[in-house]
């Protein structure tokens, strides 16, 4: 009995022991993906991945010695800016040294938003042969070049009152460039200019006069417009009206048989 009841033991502890196993192996067959993540299967031990599939945020029995390589569906930033503590940029560079049209140096701060294009498997895995998850620092070479090629095309003063059609042809020139990456370019925003000290307050002060030129809203002169009444005409002279008269004719007749007839005529003048 004393084997018996040992050798149950060991057949217990052998199961128990296999259960434990299997269930940290089922367990490590599971994959997670947040929200705002895509990912496509690796298979580490062929070291390929899964071309057909693209997996979304959740839960995902995938299997052993397998994982995601994950790739983000949220707006991702990239700056071209000083270094500062507010915010966490996906992509990050100093301050981007440019030239302007007519030869002057300028140095901008910029930033952009761009988004991958998830939709597609295809498009995913186009990216991972490219450049695996480390995409970021072709973006930043990318938009680099974009920029410095765009700012070539306006003179220094436009970059001070012409930033909203800068901002348009920098949107444009990033679109193009990133196109072969399957990303889309959200928005631009232009965030500073800077210039040598001489060369800047040249421009303040150009910019300065011809805000002085133009009237001010206050200032301008207005013109009112007053409608006077027309004169009365003249009274007309006043032309004596003769009084009238009346004057009695006297006509008599021959006389008849029935005596003398005297007819009175009235007559105004």
């Amino acid at each position: 009995m004393g084997d018996d009841d040992e050798k149950k033991y060991m057949a217990g502890c052998c199961c128990f022991v296999i259960l434990a196993i299997s269930g940290g192996l089922v367990g490590c067959s599971f994959k997670t993906l947040e929200y705002n993540q895509v990912g496509i299967d690796f298979d580490s031990t062929s070291q390929s991945i899964n071309e057909d599939k693209l997996f979304h945020n959740g839960r995902h029995f995938i299997g052993l010695a397998h994982s995601f390589f994950v790739y983000p569906t949220k707006l991702l930033t990239v700056e071209f800016a000083e270094r500062d503590d507010i915010g966490n940029p996906d992509g990050q560079s100093g301050p981007l040294s440019a030239g302007s049209k007519d030869g002057q140096a300028i140095e901008i701060e910029i930033s952009f938003f761009i988004r991958l294009r998830t939709k597609e498997v295809s498009n995913v895995v186009n990216l991972y042969k490219e450049y695996r998850t480390t995409f970021m620092p072709t973006v930043i070479s990318k938009a680099t070049n974009a920029i410095k090629e765009t700012t070539v095309k306006f003179v220094t003063l436009e970059f001070f009152t012409n930033r909203t059609d800068i901002s348009a042809e920098i949107h444009r020139a990033l679109s193009g460039a990133l196109e072969s990456m399957s990303m889309d370019v959200e928005a631009v925003q232009l965030r500073n200019i800077k210039l040598s000290d001489n060369f800047e307050e040249a421009i303040i002060d150009k910019i300065v006069s011809a805000q002085a030129d133009k009237p001010s809203p206050r200032t301008r002169t207005r013109t009112r417009t007053r409608t006077l009444p027309l004169p009365l005409p003249l009274p007309l002279p006043l032309i004596p009206t003769p009084t009238p008269t009346l004057t009695l004719t006297r006509r008599t007749r021959p006389q008849t048989r029935m005596g003398w007839h005297c007819r009175w005529r009235r007559t105004r003048r």
